[in-house]
């Protein structure tokens, strides 16, 4: 089974953008290991609509914690209606949620139609009501600068070939990964906003999974091939040494050069502090795990104790 194909239809369920933290390490077999709750929204295996209806938030939780918003699209549904990411999720046109990740998928599934949909949330301890009606993936991604293509939600940029190479990808050629959170342990650190897959047959070093951030607004991609950092040709390095060209302890420019759809690239930005880009996603990183950055104290706790 191809890393993606398992997963691919869950991922436009909410307008989140396509999260690669599910790749397995080196060694693994070639199926993904199950997704955690906040990659999932129903049965992966359920067909749906090659552009469907949906309200433009995710949800995250962990076994026994409450189900949580983990994330508003600018301007889509869900953030005209009032929703914020750390609010708790209790009702969904009045059937009740409670601690069910499972249910709280089926209900916000993404639908064909373009139907209303009631929402009872809590903030604070205060409960509140909202109506919203579903809108396309791609009218809600369109305005966060991103497009709908193949199941797959990309910068507009993107070609429809890079689309294909994410979906065909082996995860089996990875030997280990640079900054697998996204960011490095180290948040005082300036880097790009993104990780790297060190690969196998042929050794090569990929662009993974891509925050907002310095590299992706400079054009960098998924699944770009490094070639050198600032004239640091990384033929060979290993991924300590990776680490270290790719963060800096002060701010420094970074030239990328980089190879994409048989094209050499030059890239160039601004290294931007960690603990930056990561607030600027709405993300705080608690005992190496990244969470939504407005849990509850309360929610926290739960989700720490139970990951």
């Amino acid at each position: 089974m191809k890393i993606y194909s398992m997963v691919l239809a869950v991922f436009v369920l909410f307008g989140a953008s396509l999260p690669f933290a599910h790749v397995p390490a080196a060694g693994q077999a070639k199926k993904a290991r199950p997704p955690k709750p906040e990659e999932l929204v129903g049965s992966p295996h359920q067909a749906v609509p090659s552009d469907p209806f949906s309200l433009g938030l995710n949800i995250t939780s962990r076994p026994g914690c409450a189900v949580v918003v983990g994330g508003v699209g600018r301007g889509s549904p869900a953030e005209k209606g009032g929703v914020r990411q750390g609010d708790r999720l209790l009702e969904v046109n009045g059937a009740y949620v409670g601690t069910s990740f499972s249910e709280a998928g089926r209900l916000l599934r993404p639908s064909d139609k373009p139907d209303r949909v009631d929402l009872t949330l809590e903030r604070s301890g205060q409960k509140y009501k909202t109506v919203m009606q579903r809108e396309r993936v791609s009218v809600i991604q369109a305005r966060q600068d991103k497009k709908l293509v193949n199941g797959v939600i990309v910068p507009l940029d993107t070609t429809e070939s890079e689309v294909d190479r994410m979906i065909e990808f082996d995860g089996k050629r990875i030997s280990s990964r640079v900054f697998p959170l996204h960011y490095p342990d180290n948040v005082d650190l300036y880097f790009g906003g993104f990780e790297v897959f060190i690969l196998r047959d042929p050794e090569e070093a990929w662009v993974g999974g891509v925050e907002d951030g310095p590299a992706s607004r400079a054009g960098v991609h998924w699944g770009d091939r490094i070639i050198s950092v600032n004239g640091v040709v990384i033929s060979g390095q290993q991924a300590a040494g990776l680490e270290r060209l790719l963060s800096s302890p002060v701010p420094i420019r970074m030239r990328l050069r980089i190879q994409r759809n048989g094209e050499i690239r030059s890239i160039e930005f601004d290294l931007e502090k960690a603990s930056d880009i990561l607030k600027a996603n709405g993300k705080q990183i608690v005992s190496g795990e990244v969470l939504p950055a407005l849990l509850s104290a309360e929610d926290l706790l739960c989700f720490s104790q139970k990951k």
